[in-house]
């Protein structure tokens, strides 16, 4: 998105380049060059250059394309018209602008409706050129020849027009690829490659922001989960069925929480739930609820093993550290170790 100084300086280029074409335009009238039975022409000029002005500062809620398109149609438009009341050996001088115009949609526009906008403003040449054989006696061969010129001017810059597209797409694309790798290089940061779930490193940013939220009155709960014996099962089954496992635990371990709630590998076989506005009571029975399900699982095929996990309780108290609330719920999980393991011990 622009900021404000890149957008002024634009609009500063764009009522330059407008001024300059003014002043270029009203020196031909001057110098007589323009018929005099166009004195008017004067005063359409300058409606023209304030109109092309107001699309440049419109505050009209539209397209972003579709106000690129009015302002290059309005410029052309008004080019050509004028650029048919000078005699031909100028014309083609003010006939560049569209030139320029076209470079400028090829920035912001789709290469369809960069050719759309050169196709009218040929046409409006074409039709400027019929008048002028009609009404001012002007010869056909001259302004065909003109047009077909114009035509080739267009033709150009078209081509010129599609190569910048063609450039765009590729930055375009380029960004878009390291977009995406900035998003897989948070992802890493955040979640967990293995089982999906947040990170250790992530995890402790939300327990922060969750004190913060304990602090105004906004309780939160941990459950401190250790599937058991997993040294065993990597041992039986090999490291490649213990990740299974963890895979299997952590989508678990998603399916009893809340959108609101969080889920973490905080290493190796431990993971944490924070269960935000949650209390003791409320925590415990997630964590049985967890703890039965995970009974469901195993590993293995041929000599299946059942799963087990303990699991410590506690809440947040208002006041202390995130370090302290850790350390309380790691402790009621070790007594949920000592005490038989494939249990849930709420701390206090």
């Amino acid at each position: 998105m622009l900021t404000l100084d890149a957008h002024m300086v634009r609009l500063g280029v764009v009522i330059a380049g407008v001024v300059a074409f003014a002043v270029y335009a009203a020196g031909l009238c001057i110098a007589g060059y323009v018929p005099t039975q166009f004195d008017a022409y004067g005063l359409l000029l300058g409606i023209w250059a304030a109109g092309l002005v107001a699309l440049m500062l419109w505050p009209v809620q539209v397209t972003y394309e579709g106000r690129v398109i009015a302002r290059v149609l309005w410029c052309n438009l008004g080019v050509v018209t004028f650029g048919a009341l000078v005699p031909h050996s100028l014309r083609l001088v003010l006939l560049v602008a569209p030139v320029f115009s076209i470079f400028y949609a090829a920035l912001h526009l789709r290469l369809s409706q960069v050719i759309w906008i050169t196709g009218w403003t040929w046409v409006a040449s074409i039709v400027c050129s019929a008048i002028l054989v009609s009404q001012a006696g002007l010869l056909w061969e001259w302004e065909l020849l003109l047009s077909a010129g114009f035509l080739l001017v267009l033709g150009g810059a078209l081509f010129l027009a599609a190569e910048v597209l063609r450039l765009r797409k590729r930055l375009d694309d380029r960004q878009l690829g390291m977009e995406n790798l900035v998003g897989r290089m948070r992802d890493l940061a955040f979640r967990d490659e293995l089982t999906g779930v947040a990170s250790r490193r992530f995890i402790m940013g939300v327990l922060e922001r969750q004190k913060a939220l304990a602090e105004r009155g906004q309780q939160f709960t941990l459950c401190y989960c250790d599937l058991d014996h997993f040294k065993e099962v990597n041992d039986e089954f090999g490291h490649a069925a213990g990740d299974a496992v963890l895979v299997q635990f952590a989508s678990l371990a998603s399916s009893v929480v809340r959108n609101i709630d969080y889920v973490a590998r905080i290493g190796g076989e431990e993971f944490l739930l924070v269960l935000v506005g949650a209390d003791q009571e409320a925590a415990e029975a997630v964590a049985s609820r967890l703890r039965e399900r995970t009974r469901a699982l195993s590993v293995g095929e041929v000599k299946a093993r059942s799963l087990s996990v303990s699991i410590g309780v506690t809440s947040h108290q208002k006041g202390e550290t995130i370090e302290a609330t850790l350390a309380r719920a790691d402790r009621a999980l070790y007594d949920a170790k000592r005490h038989g393991r494939d249990r849930v011990v709420v701390a206090g």
